[in-house]
C-alpha cells in the first residue's frame, strides 16, 4: 500500500464522489480525507478499501477548517464550488465559495506544508455569451471580459479562482521544505451518476411538460460533454504528474474531454429520455424565437420574484443558448502532459449513467 494522503474538498458532491471512487483503486493512496458541508456518505456505491476521514467544514469560512484536516496531506484536490446554473444564482455566495474559498484552501496548503494542489475549474471560464468555440486550446481560448461570460458570475468567479490557484504555484511552504505546485483542470459539462444539473434538469423539464422535451435549434448546434468518471480519472493523473515533477505542468490549465460523441444536445439526451418513457419533440422550434421567449419569461420571473415565487418551467437563457450554439475543446495538452486517455468508453459511460437517470427523483 502507498503512503499518499489525499484531501478532496467537495467530496460529497457529483464529481467528488467519482474522484474518491478512483482514489480507492489507487495503489499509491493510503488515506482519503473529505471536506464538505455535509458528512461524507458513499453515494455512488464503490467498494471502500481505504480509510476515508470526513470533516464537516465550509471552505468559505476558514475557521471551520481545523489544522488536523490538512496536517500530513500529500495532495489536495479542490472540487468544492458554488455553481450558477439556477435561474437566480447568488453572485455573493459564488464569490465567497469560489474565490475566497480558493484563497483559504491555498493558505491552508501553505501553512500545513501541502505541496500539491489540483483545482477543478471548468471550460465555462472561456465560454463567451455569443461566439462559438471550435477545438479551443488552452493557449488560444481566452476568458471573455468580466461581464461577457455565458454563465455570468459562475464563469467569472471560477476564472478568478483559477488565477489565484495559478499565482500560488511556486509559493514557498511554511516550513521551507519546498514549494506549492498547483494545476487547474477545465472539464467540459459533465454527466453521469449523481449529476444534479444537465441531464437531470432536462428530465425535469420534460416531466413538467407532459413527458416531452421541446427540441430547439437551427441545424448546426453541437455540444461536447464529458463523463464524470473520465473527468475524475484526469484528476488522478494530474495528482500523479504534479507530485512526480511539478516543473512540467505546475501553474498550467488543461481542458478535459472524453470520447462522448460531439452531437446535438437532444440526440445526446434521447436515451435518457427514453429510459423515463419520455421523448424530445419531433418538431424543432427555431432557436432565435426560443431564446427570445425564454428571455421574456426570465425577465417576468425576475420582476415578480419579490412578490411571488414563480416556478419557471423552462431553462435559464444561458443554458438554452449553450445548447443551441457550438462549443468544443482540444484535449491534446491533457494527452501530452498528463498521459490522459479516457478509461470509460462512450458506451460504458452511457450505460453507467442510464441506471442513475432511470431512478433519479424529478420532483
Amino acid at each position: 500500500m502507498g503512503s499518499e494522503v489525499v484531501l478532496v474538498t467537495g467530496g460529497q458532491g457529483f464529481l467528488g464522489q467519482h474522484i474518491i471512487r478512483l482514489l480507492q483503486e489507487d495503489p499509491k493512496v493510503s488515506e482519503i480525507r473529505v471536506i464538505d458541508k455535509k458528512m461524507f456518505t458513499n453515494r455512488i456505491g464503490f467498494e471502500e478499501k481505504k480509510i476515508i476521514k470526513s470533516f464537516v467544514a465550509d471552505i468559505s469560512k476558514p475557521e471551520t477548517m481545523g489544522n488536523e484536516i490538512f496536517d500530513g496531506v500529500s495532495c489536495v484536490i479542490h472540487t468544492a464550488a458554488e455553481t450558477g446554473f439556477s435561474h437566480f444564482p447568488s453572485a455573493k455566495i459564488m464569490e465567497e465559495v469560489n474565490i475566497n474559498g480558493a484563497r483559504h484552501v491555498i493558505h491552508k496548503c501553505i501553512t500545513a506544508n501541502v505541496g500539491c494542489l489540483i483545482f477543478t475549474s471548468t471550460a465555462h471560464v472561456v465560454i463567451p455569451k455569443k461566439d462559438p468555440l471550435f477545438l479551443a486550446t488552452e493557449h488560444l481560448a481566452k476568458a471573455p471580459p468580466k461581464d461577457g461570460f455565458l454563465f455570468g458570475h459562475y464563469g467569472r468567479t471560477k476564472y478568478e479562482a483559477e488565477n489565484l490557484i495559478r499565482e500560488a504555484n511556486g509559493k514557498r511552504l511554511a516550513d521551507g521544505s519546498g514549494n506549492l505546485a498547483t494545476l487547474c483542470l477545465r472539464p467540459t459539462l459533465l454527466y453521469g451518476e449523481l449529476d444534479p444539473y444537465y441531464v437531470t434538469h432536462a428530465l425535469k423539464i420534460a416531466k413538467d411538460h407532459g413527458g416531452c422535451l421541446y427540441r430547439i435549434g437551427w441545424g448546426g448546434e453541437r455540444i461536447q460533454v464529458t463523463y464524470a468518471g473520465n473527468a475524475a480519472w484526469a484528476h488522478i493523473l494530474a495528482k500523479d504528474q504534479l507530485m512526480k515533477d511539478p516543473t512540467i505542468i505546475g501553474g498550467e490549465v488543461i481542458f478535459i474531454t472524453d470520447d462522448t460523441v460531439i452531437q446535438n444536445a437532444f440526440e445526446f439526451l434521447d436515451p435518457f429520455l427514453k429510459a423515463r418513457s419520455m421523448k424530445a419533440s419531433s418538431f424543432v422550434y427555431p432557436a432565435t424565437l426560443a431564446v427570445i421567449f425564454v428571455l421574456f419569461l426570465h425577465f417576468v420571473s425576475r420582476m415578480l420574484r419579490p412578490l411571488v415565487n414563480l416556478k419557471n418551467p423552462f431553462p435559464h437563457p444561458s443554458t438554452l443558448y449553450f445548447i443551441v450554439c457550438f462549443y468544443c475543446f482540444n484535449r491534446l495538452k491533457a494527452t501530452l502532459r498528463l498521459g490522459y486517455k479516457p478509461i470509460y468508453s462512450p458506451e460504458e459511460a452511457i450505460n453507467n449513467s442510464l441506471d442513475y437517470y432511470k431512478n433519479v427523483p424529478l420532483s
